[in-house]
Parts: structure tokens; sequence; C-alpha cells
């Protein structure tokens, strides 16, 4: 069974989602704006929300999840589907505690087309949120279609490392492999690419290595594919 729980300051939280309709409706005082899931969603229409599916670390490992097969459109304001390391709970401003992690998780056959428009946001993202030593690793992006979207159909961000004297986040071992990219915008701010791009693997400004990225068969119709490179970074760029 779904619990769907969600309040005025902008929260949302469900524990297993399967063929489920989630939107705002007109003049509603309450925006949905994260979703957790565990262990599995899949078939679900998602749609005017702030993020479409958020996976993120802040109480414990996200690890193992599945999102496969789901409509992720029209969520304005940041990333269709977001797997972000963040500081845990209890250790939001410095020093900042290490995260617990975001790895070893699978996002197939989705749909996320629209989203991000705003402000600025993927199709599918992988970050580290720059506060503390994150780890975003071992994801499998496979087979997806990922379309006008406000940044990369792919976008994978980490902002902090050695180029500031703090440990490098692990970003390492990522697989994005065959998915259908087209139409989406250019990056902004640390990881900005001059045109608009298909794919961006990139380290920002804190020189953090990206290792182990690896592509198969994913077709990009962007015009301007862009990879900016700092020293440290090793990665690829559709």
């Amino acid at each position: 069974m779904s619990q769907i729980f969600y309040t005025s300051d902008g929260g949302a939280t469900c524990a297993r989602i399967l063929r489920l309709r989630l939107s705002v409706p007109p003049g509603s005082r309450h925006r949905i704006t994260k979703i957790w899931l565990r262990p599995g969603c899949s078939g679900n229409l998602i749609t005017g929300n702030a993020d479409g599916v958020l996976i993120s670390d802040e109480t414990a490992e996200s690890r193992d999840n599945l999102l496969i097969h789901n409509i992720i459109k029209n969520n304005p304001l940041e990333c269709g589907i977001v797997l972000a390391s963040h500081p845990p709970a209890g250790h939001t401003s410095p020093p900042f505690a290490p995260h617990y992690g975001v790895n070893h998780n699978t996002v197939s056959g989705n749909v996320s087309s629209g989203n991000g428009v705003k402000i600025g946001g993927s199709g599918a993202g992988m970050f580290s949120d720059g506060a503390g030593q994150g780890r975003v690793s071992d994801k499998v992006i496979i087979g997806n279609t990922l379309t006008n979207n406000g940044l990369g159909g792919v976008a994978l961000h980490t902002h902090v490392g050695p180029a500031f004297g703090l440990p490098a986040d692990d970003m390492s071992g990522n697989k994005i492999i065959g998915n259908i990219i087209s139409g989406n915008l250019a990056d902004q701010f640390d990881t900005a690419t001059p045109g608009s791009v298909g794919i961006n693997i990139n380290s920002g400004g804190g020189g953090s290595p990206v290792l182990g990225p690896s592509f198969r068969r994913t077709s990009s119709a962007t015009k301007t594919s862009t990879l900016r490179s700092t020293p440290l970074l090793r990665s690829t760029s559709i």
C-alpha cells in the first residue's frame, strides 16, 4: 500500500508507489516537492511538482532502489529525476559530516520531459550538494527518454573537493546506457556549458575526480554537446 504525506511547507514522502498519479490541483495551497521511494516505483505519472522524484540520503544510505517505467513531466522548478547526496539530518551547517550516500540505484525505461524549465533542472541528475563529502556511485541510467528539460538530459555534478582543500566526493562507477536524449538546455553556474547539452559530467570548481563513467548506445540529438574538464576530472560527455 502506498502512503503519501504532504504539507504546506513543500515536503512530501511516500514509502512505495505503484501506478500512482501525483499532481497538484490548480489553486491548491499544497506543493509536493519531494518524493522518497523505497524500494520500487513503477508505472506512475508524476507532474506539476517542483522535483519529480528525489532519492536522497539525509537519514540513511539510499541503495538498491528501482525507478522504472514512469512518466515524469512538467515539474518546472527542479529536475525530473534527482539522485542527490545531502548532509545527514542534524548536520546541515559546518563542519559537515560525510554523507551516507546514494548508491547502486537503477533508473530504467522512464520518460522525463519538460522538467526544470523555470530555474534549471535536468531530465536525470546525479548530484552532491557541496555540503560535506558526498557519494553518488554505481548508478545505472538505462533506456530512458530525456527530452526538453531545463539542463542536460543527464547531469552529474560535484562542486567541492581538493581545489578547496576538502575531501573529494565519490561520484564513481555510474553507467549511462541506451537513452534517447534531445532538446535539453545548457547547464549553468560552475558546471556551465556554452550551449545545449545531452550529458554533462562535471566537477565544477571543486576538482573532485569522476572515475569510471560508462556510456553505451545513447542517442543524443542535442545541437551542442559540451564537456568541461578539470585536471582531476576523468569523464566523457555526449
